[in-house]
């Protein structure tokens, strides 16, 4: 642009160099390239910039060199100031989402798990007592000592008279037990609603 300017001010010239000239028009447009269209540090003649046209309007060409001015002015703003090329970047962005952003159809909501009670008992290996009479409960594991030779070991569970101990077996506390009845029914139940009893404690009824 800046060599076209330069053609026009110079249009006179150019004409008196073409006509003059008694080599073919392609070594004329050359010369004419060298001389007057190639701007400042261009370098080898093959940067020389395409002749205008005679007929070109000068206004239309000085208005396309303001606007280039303008976006050197704002590109050069732009790579010297990360807040200007942020600011940039965060337009650009709007503009995507003008034309192409569009209503989330998934819903982001705080996760809300239903908490059982199971989750609130720790699961660990207990002992379970049953007695003849029916008699039942949980005591844990850790509360049993190894007993030595000859010893008496520890009091599974301390019975009503004329009752006694008749099942003992360990479990987690989240296993299920089945429990049958004198009528022939079936019912099951988690380990841990067994009532926990101490060592030495007598034991309920289901």
């Amino acid at each position: 642009m800046e060599g076209f300017l330069k053609a026009l001010s110079q249009l006179d010239a150019i004409i008196k160099l073409i006509r003059a000239s008694k080599t073919p028009l392609k070594r004329a447009r050359v010369n004419r390239e060298l001389e007057f269209y190639r701007s400042p540090g261009a370098g080898h003649p093959g940067n020389a910039v395409a002749a205008p046209h005679p007929l070109s309007s000068a206004t239309k060409i000085q208005a396309e060199f303001g606007e280039l001015q303008k976006k050197i002015a704002e590109y050069q703003e732009i790579l010297a100031s990360e807040k200007v090329l942020k600011k940039v970047i965060a337009t650009e962005l709007k503009e995507i989402q003008k034309v192409y952003g569009d209503s989330r159809r998934t819903e982001i909501i705080e996760q809300q798990d239903e908490i059982r009670l199971e989750d609130l008992i720790a699961d660990q290996d207990v002992i379970i007592t049953i007695s003849h009479s029916g008699y039942t409960k949980r005591t844990p594991l850790s509360t049993y000592r190894q007993q030595a030779r000859g010893g008496k070991g520890r009091l599974g569970m301390k019975t009503r008279d004329e009752d006694f101990v008749e099942n003992l077996f360990i479990a987690s506390t989240h296993s299920y037990i089945l429990v049958f009845t004198n009528t022939g029914k079936l019912y099951w139940l988690k380990v841990y609603e067994i009532p926990d009893v101490g060592a030495p404690a007598r034991a309920s009824t289901f």
